[in-house]
């Protein structure tokens, strides 16, 4: 598998991988006739030189001179050094392979000043194979993520059913209240309002976090499963089949409230 960044305004290819070279999780060395800098983000207090992360910028040949007949769009990516202002959060390797953090918009910052990569969050979080879809949310007056979650029906209702035929349901304290033939009886929308159910996906969830390496901080601490996929048809996918992230704050607000004054009653004890 080869790995590329780029954009229409640098004319194709930024940065790609070697083939044959294994840096999981970078986009690859610097492509020719362009030059690259990690910018400082004051409103993020970001600091390039002490962070080793920063606004992606590059500048050189290849880059665009601005959008055609558009002076106030092209101010708001090229600066007055003629940088071109990506939009986009990155880090250099101590290899130095370039790694993408996230949009600077979508990060969100925490109650003790950490910032949250979300996009990296729901990456993780897909390898659990209860999940279809998630959406990772925060507020800054408070100290951890949340997430809108829309399982994997199939899986979960396997899952579920392998576990309480395990017996581990008992050596963990019975976290469900129910038998493997009240599985298949409850619809989709039973499942997701169950809190049992809810429990046991973040458990889970939380699991494969772990294994991956993600920080306390960047951990869901509650979610919410949602049995309406998000589509590009209800606005909350791009057309690329992206987390639409503007249209998905707006659209799951209240439920994001929400799952804070929920976090106790989800808690999970690994």
């Amino acid at each position: 598998i080869v790995a590329g960044y780029g954009s229409t305004e640098v004319s194709g290819v930024t940065s790609v991988t070697v083939l044959g070279e294994s840096h999981e999780g970078t986009v690859g060395a610097i492509t020719s006739r362009i030059e690259v800098k990690l910018a400082d983000v004051s409103d993020m207090d970001i600091v390039a030189l002490r962070d080793n992360r920063g606004e992606i910028c590059i500048k050189g040949k290849r880059c665009t001179k601005g959008y055609f007949q558009d002076p106030e769009s092209t101010a708001q990516i090229i600066d007055a050094d003629g940088w071109l202002h990506t939009g986009d959060i990155g880090e250099w390797t101590t290899e130095g392979a370039l790694k993408i953090v996230d949009r600077v918009k979508s990060m969100f910052k925490l109650a003790q000043g950490e910032y949250v990569a979300p996009e990296k969050i729901e990456v993780i979080y897909q390898n659990c194979e209860l999940i279809d879809q998630i959406f990772v949310d925060g507020k800054p007056e408070q100290n951890f993520p949340v997430a809108v979650v829309t399982p994997n029906f199939v899986n979960l209702r396997s899952c579920i059913n392998s576990y309480l035929k395990s017996g581990c349901n008992v050596d963990d304290g019975k976290i469900f209240d129910l038998k493997p033939s009240d599985i298949s009886r409850l619809s989709d929308t039973d499942i997701c309002k169950n809190i049992e159910i809810r429990r046991f996906v973040l458990r889970k969830m939380n699991e494969v976090a772990t294994q991956k390496g993600l920080k306390i901080f960047e951990m869901v601490q509650s979610i919410y499963l949602n049995d309406n996929p998000f589509t590009v048809e209800n606005g909350l996918l791009t057309p690329t089949m992206k987390i639409s992230r503007q249209n998905a704050r707006r659209h799951f607000q209240s439920i994001v409230e929400s799952l804070y004054w929920e976090r106790d009653v989800l808690k999970v004890n690994a």
